[in-house]
């Protein structure tokens, strides 16, 4: 299954020019010591030749009607552990640019179930991609399964439970993993963002 996870930063373009090399060194960091199975991080500059819908989001007024000022997109197939990768940078990008939002969609559905924003730090659901779920399920008139599943998912996603609970046991052999010398029992009802929890990423290094 080719899958892919999206991201998109949303910001005042002097926000970004000041705060890029930052992410970019970051970016580098988390491409180079961390375990990718087929494609890796690689948010750069906002090319106009993609098109991107305006977003506008009362999370934060200020991007009111912006269009994304950088894009990025990963193949990870069924890696839902580089999908943790992926998600985790999302948020750090959130916390460190001012009045910023990231978009992050996983287009398989797994990991996250949902299309979320980051927010300074914290997930919320963004309704603009749910809408685009459910447009396309009743478009393509698949209402047996897929639309009681989606159901099930937006009711989830509107309380605020946006990832799935995926065990840590399938990437016991992933080098961050390992290092941290778990033992069977403890990978087995770990799930992988309690693994992450426990791992240092290369922002953490500035708040040591």
């Amino acid at each position: 299954m080719q899958r892919t996870v999206h991201y998109l930063l949303y910001c005042s373009r002097q926000s970004f020019d000041q705060a890029w090399p930052k992410i970019e060194a970051i970016q580098n960091a988390m491409n180079t010591n961390r375990h990718w199975t087929f494609g890796c991080l690689n948010l750069e500059l906002y090319d106009d030749t993609f098109f991107f819908d305006d977003y506008s989001d009362p999370l934060v007024p200020e991007l009111r009607d912006y269009q994304p000022v950088a894009v990025g997109c990963t193949r990870i197939d069924d890696d839902d552990w580089n999908a943790v990768f992926i998600f985790r940078f999302a948020w750090w990008v959130s916390t460190f640019v001012p009045d910023s939002l990231v978009r992050v969609i996983d287009d398989g559905g797994r990991y996250a179930e949902v299309g979320v924003c980051a927010v300074d730090g914290a997930w919320h659901l963004d309704k603009k991609a749910l809408k685009a779920v459910e447009q396309f399920v009743i478009d393509t008139g698949r209402w047996c399964q897929d639309y009681h599943r989606f159901q099930r998912v937006r009711a989830q996603a509107l309380k605020g439970y946006f990832f799935a609970d995926i065990s840590s046991e399938r990437y016991a052999e992933r080098p961050e993993i390992e290092a941290l010398g778990l033992s069977g029992e403890e990978l087995e009802w770990l799930t992988i963002d309690d693994v992450a929890d426990r791992i240092r990423f290369p922002w953490d290094e500035d708040n040591a």
